[in-house]
């Protein structure tokens, strides 16, 4: 990596980015959700069946743009 692409801070040092897949979050989100929030065991499932079944559609690449768009503007990037 070239030396002006490399992020740094005023002192000189570098900074470090790190990033969690989506999926993680996701998937803590609704450990929370079912552990705190009454979710039940078959709701959790219909969701999971629903993510797998979008994911083999024609419509996952689109899906998959828009949200690593929103997550880019979240971000600010």
């Amino acid at each position: 990596m070239p030396r002006e692409a490399v992020p740094q801070d005023g002192a000189g040092a570098r900074q470090v980015i790190v990033s969690i897949p989506l999926v993680i979050v996701l998937g803590a989100v609704v450990w929370v959700v079912w552990r705190f929030m009454g979710l039940r065991t078959w709701q959790a499932v219909l969701c999971l069946l629903l993510g797998f079944l979008l994911a083999a559609t024609t419509a996952a690449p689109e899906i998959r743009h828009f949200i690593r768009t929103l997550i880019r503007s979240l971000a600010g990037h």
